[in-house]
């Protein structure tokens, strides 16, 4: 076995501070809180559930696996006092104080604030040396309890690193902006040949060097942009408060070159599966399959419409024969015209990323569209989007005319109340 172990110190738990411990079990249980809490903003970050992964993976006997514990455990503990400093640089820099003026329970003057707002944003930026190092030392002491002749540890590095550097870019799916920029087709590929999914018989034989070729790809790049996704990551948030549109534009501009090199490897890698699953299983396989990665590239977009719940209200709750055909027809012609606004929309974002080098989306601010191209771009884009918020309205106006008074007030209140346990 390999013995060069870098082995970090790891103190009496008895003389942990609080605040320590408290970060410590929430690394450990994989927690994140909200972004706005710099205590859990540390990046890179294994998981648990990811490290375990790794071993598996790695098929470490029962000793070695004892010893990779007291790693991980050492390396967590290290982790959480990063996230404790990073907490503490925060309440120095004005924390409590601004989360008070943002709940209007104190006053403080505009720059004030702002610089408060930027000084706290700016705490975990000291320690990214130090998470850099301490996830290296992880994986490289991990990697070091393999003997000699043993083999899988590429592979199993490779997923590791996958899932540690991919995890950050995948936090901004939420944003309007998202298209894909943490779209990890091997991941995607697991899934569909789950039992029912798409490819779940499909034979990968003959695909078997083009995905590790994609996959060694995919972790170059992933490894060799980390640090300036990370920096991008705050920078934007910086230049949100600061309300500086031109940093903005540059920070949007570099993403989109990060996001065409990304977009290009995981275009190339969906095309080969869909055409295998195209000579295998039909076009309908390869169809789905495409399907996937455009929600995964745009998952806000292909977020279920309201008008699919009201649909399946009226399926359940009333038995009229006339009134459930006329709920299936609406609801086929909703969803042919919802699919040509989605790709419209689909198409409108990629090309302005590739062409124009631009983040578009319908709620950025005009004034940061500095060219016709661009302006004219966003305005196609408005218009989609009017277009499927009347869609919206009509279909779901069409449903109601169907439904008596009554049970309009229970359809409202059902959805209401199934809204609020979705969260």
């Amino acid at each position: 076995m390999n013995q060069r172990l870098f082995r970090p110190s790891s103190p009496d738990p008895r003389g942990v501070p609080t605040l320590r411990l408290v970060v410590l079990m929430l690394l450990l249980s994989t927690v994140r809180v909200e972004a706005s809490s710099p205590a859990m903003l540390i990046d890179p970050w294994a998981p648990r559930a990811i490290y375990d992964r790794l071993i598996d993976r790695l098929g470490l006997d029962a000793d070695r696996r004892v010893v990779a514990e007291v790693l991980y455990e050492d390396y967590a503990a290290d982790v959480a006092d990063l996230g404790a400093r990073v907490a503490e640089h925060a309440a120095a820099a004005g924390q409590a104080k601004v989360q008070d003026a943002l709940a209007g329970r104190v006053l403080v003057p505009a720059d004030e604030l702002r610089e408060m707002r930027v000084s706290v944003a700016a705490a975990e930026r000291s320690v990214w040396p130090e998470a850099d190092r301490l996830f290296s030392e992880l994986r490289f002491n991990t990697a070091s309890l393999m003997l000699s002749g043993e083999t899988g540890v590429t592979g199993a590095l490779a997923a590791f690193d996958r899932a540690v550097y991919g995890a950050p870019r995948r936090r901004d799916r939420s944003e309007p902006w998202y298209a894909g920029d943490g779209v990890d087709v091997i991941a995607l590929l697991a899934a569909a040949r789950r039992r029912g999914g798409e490819l779940a018989t499909l034979d990968l034989a003959g695909g078997e060097e083009r995905i590790a070729a994609y996959e060694a790809a995919l972790v170059t790049f992933l490894t060799e942009t980390a640090a300036a996704d990370r920096a991008a990551r705050l920078e934007r948030r910086i230049a949100k408060i600061e309300r500086d549109r031109d940093r903005l534009t540059e920070i949007d501009r570099d993403a989109v070159v990060r996001w065409r090199r990304l977009h290009t490897l995981n275009e190339a890698m969906i095309t080969v599966i869909a055409e295998m699953a195209a000579a295998q299983l039909g076009p309908s396989a390869a169809t789905a399959w495409r399907e996937r990665f455009d929600r995964a590239c745009f998952p806000t977009l292909f977020a279920t419409p309201r008008v699919e719940h009201e649909a399946a209200w009226i399926l359940r709750h009333d038995r009229r024969a006339d009134v459930r055909a006329q709920v299936e027809r609406i609801l086929a012609g909703d969803r042919s015209e919802r699919a040509r606004l989605l790709a419209a929309t689909m198409r409108l974002q990629r090309s302005a990323r590739q062409v124009g080098g631009l983040l578009l989306y319908a709620g950025i601010d005009p004034a940061r569209l500095g060219d016709p191209a661009s302006r004219l771009s966003h305005q196609e884009l408005l218009k989609i989007s009017g277009a499927r918020a009347q869609l919206d309205a009509t279909t779901s106006a069409a449903f109601a005319a169907l439904l008596t008074e009554r049970q309009r007030k229970q359809m409202r209140a059902d959805l209401a109340a199934a809204a609020t346990r979705r969260g």
